[in-house]
């Protein structure tokens, strides 16, 4: 039986009061005027290149706002994890806050042990900046898209970032492999340690040749198994991973020189790779070329 409009308009009525209730809770929790503006001068040199990565993202033309990255095609980081962690570190540190405008799907309407609206949608929700910077405002976002002597008596932490960068392109190529041989991709607690201590050796370019060549190792096995597959598949998984610990041991030991190959076509380099090298360390594709060391940041 077809509603009446009395019923109509009352269902109406009720969804767009459930609204404007979900939108104040919203603009209550998230009152930009309830925190203190940050320092730029108290961010580390590893928060600047996240905040400088997520800008040259997402930041809309009126330089405060961060568009939501669910509407953005481009990844921030290499891998699903390491944007969290870098989005994570950003909104812990209140150095971007949630915006109250952002969309009130990107909500959670129940979740255990949270109210509305305290749960929410990394991904969907949008972001201000939040950086005491008004005085010299568009000098300091001109500096973020282009940063100047950023890394000076930063050695240290540009290398450490340079390597975590590297290993998860790393993971990202060791995952698209896998994925394309047919299986699933399952990441164990040694497999990022493996490519860590490879990458005191190898560039990311180098190690792609290693991935390639265990990947398909492992998928010959597998195809000779027969019957046995389903039983054996994680096996397979730890054979190409320890492949390429193996390989690249012996390589080490033997002092090879490890074939470079270009960049996956389908593994677009994400924003906060071609930030960091371009911008930052102004090495280009010589972070993907060369391995992570202080001489190729300082040649």
């Amino acid at each position: 039986m077809a509603k009446d409009k009395t019923e109509t308009k009352k269902e109406l009525d009720e969804e767009k009061r459930v609204i404007q209730m979900k939108r104040k809770l919203i603009e209550k929790k998230y009152d930009l005027g309830k925190y203190k503006l940050v320092d730029i001068q108290s961010l580390s040199f590893t928060q600047k290149v996240y905040l400088g990565a997520l800008f040259g993202l997402a930041l809309k033309e009126d330089k405060e706002t961060i568009n939501p990255l669910c509407n953005i095609e481009r990844k921030l980081a290499p891998t699903i994890g390491f944007s969290n962690e870098i989005m994570q570190e950003l909104i812990r540190n209140r150095i971007i806050l949630v915006n109250p405008k952002s969309p009130i799907d990107a909500f959670m309407d129940v979740l255990e042990d949270c109210e509305f609206p305290e749960a929410y949608d990394v991904y969907k929700v949008s972001y201000i900046q939040n950086l005491n910077i008004y005085a010299h405002y568009y000098e300091v976002i001109a500096n973020f898209g282009n940063p100047n002597k950023w890394n000076e008596g930063k050695q240290r932490e540009a290398l450490l970032l340079w390597k975590r960068i590297a290993l998860e392109e790393c993971l990202e190529c060791l995952c698209y492999y896998i994925k394309k041989a047919g299986f699933e991709f399952r990441l164990s607690l040694g497999t990022g340690s493996i490519f860590h201590s490879l990458l005191d050796h190898f560039s990311v370019s180098q190690i792609y040749g290693i991935i390639f060549r265990s990947i398909d190792s492992a998928k010959q096995w597998y195809q000779e198994l027969e019957g046995y597959k389903k039983v054996y598949t994680n096996a397979v998984l730890f054979s190409a991973v320890e492949g390429c610990n193996k390989y690249g041991k012996r390589a080490i030991l033997g002092d090879w020189e490890l074939k470079k190959y270009d960049r996956i076509a389908d593994c677009q380099q994400s924003m906060i790779s071609e930030f960091f090298f371009n911008r930052v360390l102004k090495i280009g594709d010589s972070g993907f070329y060369l391995p992570p060391t202080f001489t190729s940041i300082y040649k």
